[in-house]
């Protein structure tokens, strides 16, 4: 995945769902990257492509990342965080909503994370 640095000296800047302040560097998908990437206030790395970007295949990956021997936070921000909202929306990771918000970069799948966190409460 490519990964995105924002260097402008401040503010906050929200592109694609994603909340950048000055200095930050956050893993994006291919079209944020390909957009972030004409505004001379990013600096954008291509990320590695040998990834099927399938949602189905990601958002399963997404869920996987905490399969196993426990949580991995880069295999977790591996995928795109569209992915990784529709994760924690489906009800995938109710079990790590603390682990997920403990790292998250992305302000979509935060919050997601309190959108789940109150259809919880509503159970």
């Amino acid at each position: 995945m490519p990964q995105a640095t924002y260097t402008a000296d401040g503010g906050h800047y929200r592109v694609g769902g994603v909340g950048f302040d000055p200095g930050d560097t956050k893993t994006i998908d291919e079209e944020l990257a390909s957009y972030l990437d004409d505004h001379r206030d990013f600096e954008v790395e291509s990320g590695d492509s040998d990834r099927d970007p399938d949602v189905g295949e990601s958002n399963s990956a997404a869920s996987e990342a905490f399969a196993g021997e426990g949580f991995s936070e880069s295999d977790w921000l591996a995928n795109d965080y569209q992915d990784r909202a529709e994760a924690v929306t489906a009800g995938n990771l109710d079990d790590s909503l603390d682990a997920v918000e403990a790292v998250e970069t992305s302000d979509t799948v935060l919050e997601a994370v309190d959108d789940r966190r109150a259809e919880l409460a509503e159970d």
